[in-house]
């Protein structure tokens, strides 16, 4: 049981206790309860009342042991707020100066969709209004989706990159290539699959790796279960190139780049050779979407338009 020193009442818990002592006698400013569940001397307490603030915001009072001029973070940003809000002046002043800026980079174009003309500030326009937009793509042709499955480079798990514009999937390749562009010999990826059932029963595609001379070659370092079912469900004739084949490729293609390891010859990307759309001029990037040959050419090309 707890007892009030101001007024004798008894209270069950000091809780209830020192809640009613705060309604009632805050102002004798003898004692007060605090969080921690202990009575503060009047010492104290005069202590902790010289810490009480005044909100700069909603002008109530709070105790704060810091340097704080708010009673929230809340308080604090609609202070901060209101002091950057901008007059009626500075914003008439900023759209002047932002339509000024617009007025030297319009473009006059015909909308794409009705036909009349617009004038817009960006390049990425293409229909004077938002219902133009929305026929207009509406009114495109939905993309192709391309199939699945085929032959797809980079699928395979050794070094891969480009040797001599041919697209290999490993040194080994690199190696046999090599060999037939020394001897003259007529080499190309192949890309056509030919399918076979697998292990379980299923139809998959096999992919040989190269045509050379009109024959069909497989490079192969080791010989799996599966790969001995794609041989020999094969409609064609195939020449199967081993490892103790290659190794002398190996030898022979470090010899005349003088190189340790092949894997320096291979290059991310292929070279290709286009005509540019716009001068008709040939041109070699590694970047096969690439139109025109220079930035001069596209954006002569796009002002034509």
């Amino acid at each position: 049981m707890f007892e009030c020193k101001e007024c004798g009442k008894i209270y069950n818990s000091i809780q209830k206790m020192s809640s009613h002592f705060t309604r009632k006698h805050w102002s004798t400013k003898v004692v007060t309860w605090v969080n921690d569940r202990k009575l503060l001397t009047l010492a104290q307490y005069d202590n902790r009342i010289s810490k009480i603030k005044k909100c700069e915001t909603c002008m109530s009072e709070f105790i704060s042991e810091k340097s704080s001029k708010f009673c929230s973070i809340l308080c604090a940003h609609k202070k901060i707020n209101h002091s950057h809000e901008k007059t009626d002046a500075q914003k008439q002043k900023i759209s002047k100066s932002i339509k000024a800026r617009n007025e030297l980079n319009l473009i006059y174009k015909n909308c794409y969709q009705c036909g009349e003309e617009f004038v817009s500030s960006t390049t990425n326009a293409f229909c004077c209004s938002p219902k133009c937009s929305i026929k207009y793509s509406k009114s495109k042709k939905p993309k192709i989706k391309k199939p699945l499955g085929g032959y797809r480079e980079r699928s395979g798990r050794g070094a891969m990159g480009y040797f001599e514009n041919i697209f290999c999937n490993s040194t080994y390749e690199a190696a046999f290539i090599h060999h037939c562009k020394k001897n003259n010999l007529k080499i190309e990826r192949n890309v056509i699959g030919f399918p076979y059932p697998d292990e379980n029963g299923e139809n998959r595609n096999y992919f040989p790796d190269f045509i050379v001379e009109n024959e069909y070659v497989e490079v192969k370092g080791y010989m799996s279960k599966r790969d001995e079912l794609k041989i020999s469900n094969f409609p064609h004739k195939i020449k199967v190139i081993g490892k103790t084949d290659v190794l002398p490729m190996i030898k022979e293609l470090k010899n005349d780049y003088n190189v340790k390891d092949i894997r320096d010859l291979l290059e991310k990307t292929r070279i290709v050779t286009k005509n540019c759309e716009f001068c008709e001029k040939e041109f070699s990037r590694y970047i096969k979407k690439q139109r025109f040959c220079s930035s001069r050419c596209s954006a002569l090309n796009r002002h034509k338009k």
